[in-house]
């Protein structure tokens, strides 16, 4: 599939809410995925306080996914 059609994909099914609330929560998985990889790279020049903020970060928005009828990613 080519990004055009992708896009159009997108576009087309902005106003279905089980497409908002996939797309959604794909978004939230893969922010909680990028979180934790910085984690895992820069965790040793982090202070316990950044660490603590970004753990609950992830808590926080897995607990949204819950809520909303989806697989946490912990």
């Amino acid at each position: 599939m080519t990004m055009q059609e992708i896009n159009a994909e997108i576009e087309s099914n902005q106003s279905n809410p089980h497409f908002q609330l996939g797309y959604l929560s794909g978004t939230c998985k893969g922010a909680i995925g990028e979180l934790e990889r910085f984690l895992e790279h820069f965790s040793e020049k982090l202070s316990e306080t950044q660490i603590f903020c970004i753990n609950q970060t992830i808590d926080t928005i897995n607990s949204g996914l819950k809520k909303m009828g989806f697989e946490p990613t912990k």
